[in-house]
């Protein structure tokens, strides 16, 4: 006889399962960087399941192999869960960013951080998250999970704004007759445009897979990883929605300046002035403990 007909369901194995489970739900409650493979809505779907079962385990054994297939898959994930964590070694894996390989984090190449510059540091960002997630090339569900659903927020939103200063910039078009400001105005609403359009195919690529599974976000990360720079590909593509979306804003305020210098009276060219400087000051301030590909 074949699996699962010839192994019996006893309290002792739900016992197990089901401490498993709630060592899983501890561990994912108490670190931030849970190696555990579930999140906390889904282990709590499986011990709900696991209580059922232990109602039920009588009947299980007699006549229906199926609970014995929901224990066993449970535990096989739990068990790869461990394998690939190196569970009950001198070195294994107690946080899902802790590398086994090498001691070191991974820097990030020179390309990176000088596009990095012209791009608002956002590719660095996005590669820090993608080293977090894709460590010694294991992919951490939860962690991927959850990063692809912040990043079609943020798609979603860079659009939204995108559409705004496209509008901003169609009225300023028709007020503005001097041709530098209507210039720099004209560059803003093609990236202003490219944000949408990008956005929205970014969006639908990540609709399009099943970004749940492990294996496929194995196979797009494998796929996209260089030998020598690694995700850092990756990281730039996800970061130019908003690194367009930032200079989109940068050349309408080029533009607006124009119009300001160009037609506008000496005191409204003095608060245009202090205005801006301050905007400047401000960033300055905030971004002194940002470093790009630190």
């Amino acid at each position: 006889m074949h699996f699962p007909n010839n192994w019996s369901l006893t309290t002792g194995v739900l016992a197990e399962l089901e401490q498993m489970i709630l060592h899983a739900v501890a561990d994912s409650i108490t670190s931030t960087t849970s190696v555990i493979p579930f999140d906390q809505e889904e282990l709590a779907k499986m011990l709900e399941l696991t209580d059922r079962l232990k109602a039920q385990s009588g009947a299980i054994n007699e006549s229906f192999p199926h609970g014995k297939c929901i224990v066993a898959r449970f535990m096989e994930n739990f068990a790869l869960a461990k394998f690939f964590n190196f569970c009950g070694q001198p070195g294994a894996r107690l946080n899902s960013d802790q590398s086994i390989f090498r001691k070191q984090k991974p820097r990030h190449s020179l390309f990176i951080q000088i596009l990095s510059i012209c791009l608002f540091c956002a590719p660095c960002d996005y590669a820090k998250e993608l080293d977090g997630i894709w460590v010694d090339k294991v992919i951490n569900r939860v962690l991927w999970k959850q990063f692809i659903v912040k990043l079609n927020n943020d798609w979603s939103s860079l659009a939204l704004t995108a559409t705004v200063v496209l509008n901003a910039n169609v009225a300023f078009l028709a007020l503005v007759n001097i041709t530098l400001a209507r210039t720099f105005s004209y560059i803003s609403t093609m990236t202003s445009v490219g944000v949408v359009i990008l956005g929205l195919i970014l969006v639908r690529q990540n609709q399009r897979k099943d970004q749940n599974s492990a294996e496929q976000a194995n196979v797009l990360l494998t796929r996209t990883s260089h030998p020598v720079f690694g995700t850092e590909a990756l990281a730039i593509i996800y970061s130019l929605p908003y690194a367009l979306l930032m200079w989109s804003m940068v050349f309408f305020v080029i533009a607006f300046a124009c119009m300001v210098f160009g037609s506008a009276t000496a005191v409204t060219q003095s608060a245009f002035s202090v205005a801006g400087g301050l905007g400047v000051h401000v960033r300055v301030l905030d971004g002194v403990d940002d470093t790009c590909c630190t």
